[in-house]
């Protein structure tokens, strides 16, 4: 209950991005990428009435109330050949923030209630989710890759470094509770080249998340 609601909302953004490259020699080229615009999110979200149709003890709202979060993004790529050697660069990076950013709330009910924003009794037991604008939400992603020929090992070396952090806001009985994530990773792999009939592969990679 209810089987049926209107949901009327109207939203008009403005999404804006500037972007420069430049190949500074023959072996070196770079581009930077800068956006900023707004994230629509699902309308349901939008509504404002308790959606127990499928686990009466595990319920959903929405939040009529919800600002439009609006998302920063920043993007470089950087790449380097170094021909004396045999040998390439790459590296890549990426920086992503959302102001009023839309997190989950969980809400648990130790005893019967009634809550008349909704004008609903919550069973004993029962969990709302709603959804919250919230502080913002941070995402920075960097790689390395480094990939070099070696007559010594007659052999293609390619070494690969990737490094993500993650701070999502989110709610707890309605108290904030960030989550913040790091995770690393790193491999090396040679594929062999004295060949050209039959190649192996060699790899290893280890991957650090807490």
């Amino acid at each position: 209950f209810p089987l049926e609601e209107v949901i009327k909302k109207h939203f008009f953004t403005n999404n804006s991005n500037f972007k420069v490259s430049g190949k500074l020699s023959p072996t070196f080229n770079m581009k930077a990428t800068i956006a900023t615009g707004y994230v629509i999110p699902a309308i349901e979200k939008y509504r404002a009435f308790i959606d127990n149709d499928l686990n009466p003890l595990i319920l959903s709202a929405g939040n009529p109330n919800l600002k439009l979060p609006k998302k920063h993004s920043f993007n470089f790529e950087m790449n380097q050949m170094f021909v004396k050697n045999a040998s390439s660069f790459q590296f890549k990076a990426s920086l992503e923030m959302q102001e009023d950013y839309v997190a989950n709330n969980s809400r648990y009910f130790t005893e019967e209630t009634y809550l008349a924003e909704y004008d609903y009794t919550f069973l004993r037991g029962s969990v709302l989710n709603t959804v919250e604008n919230a502080d913002n939400y941070y995402r920075l992603f960097a790689d390395l890759l480094y990939m070099k020929l070696s007559n010594l090992l007659k052999s293609n070396v390619i070494i690969k470094a990737e490094y993500c952090y993650n701070e999502i806001p989110a709610f707890s009985q309605g108290l904030k509770n960030n989550l913040i994530m790091n995770e690393g990773y790193i491999s090396v792999n040679l594929t062999t080249n004295f060949s050209r009939k039959v190649e192996f592969v060699f790899g290893s990679g280890t991957r650090l998340s807490r």
